[in-house]
C-alpha cells in the first residue's frame, strides 16, 4: 500500500487492487493473492496468475504465454491504468505512480525479465495446462 495511505484505508486499497487484477487477467486465471508486510513493515500484495492469451490455432482457443500477456504495451500501461481504476473507485488518495512505477523502457524490460514463474502442481484449476520450464 502507498505509505501515505491511512491504515484504515488499506483493506479497501487491497480489495480494489485485487478486483482490478482479477478483471484484467481473468478470474479463472487467478491462482492466489496474499497481502503481507515486507521486512520494513510495509504491506503489499502478491498476486499469482496464469498468463493466458487467446490463440485460435489451438483447439482450446488459448495458450499460456507470459510474453503475450505481459508485453511492452501491458507493462507501459499497467500502473497508469491501475491508478485510474483506484481513483474511479474512491481511492484517489492512493498514489501508486512513484519514481519506481513511472514508465521507463529499461525498467519495464527488467521488470519483465524478473517475472517469476511458478510450477503449479496438483492445483484444482478450471483448465489443465501443460507447459515446459
Amino acid at each position: 500500500a502507498p505509505q501515505e495511505l491511512p491504515v484504515e484505508r488499506q483493506e479497501d486499497f487491497f480489495v480494489t487492487v485485487y478486483d482490478f487484477l482479477e478483471n484484467r487477467y481473468g478470474k479463472e486465471n487467478v491462482v492466489q493473492a496474499a497481502v503481507h508486510d515486507d521486512e520494513g513493515g510495509q504491506p503489499h500484495l502478491h498476486f499469482y496468475f496464469i498468463p493466458v492469451a487467446d490463440d485460435p490455432k489451438h483447439d482450446e482457443g488459448f495458450k499460456v504465454c507470459a510474453n503475450e500477456v505481459l508485453d511492452r504495451r501491458e507493462l507501459r500501461n499497467f500502473h497508469p491504468d491501475l491508478q485510474r481504476y483506484l481513483s474511479e473507485h474512491g481511492l484517489e488518495d492512493a498514489h501508486i505512480m512513484t519514481g519506481v512505477t513511472k514508465p521507463s523502457a529499461s525498467r519495464n524490460t527488467n521488470r519483465k525479465r524478473n517475472v517469476l514463474y511458478y510450477i503449479l502442481v496438483n492445483l484444482k484449476l478450471s483448465r489443465v495446462f501443460t507447459f515446459e520450464v
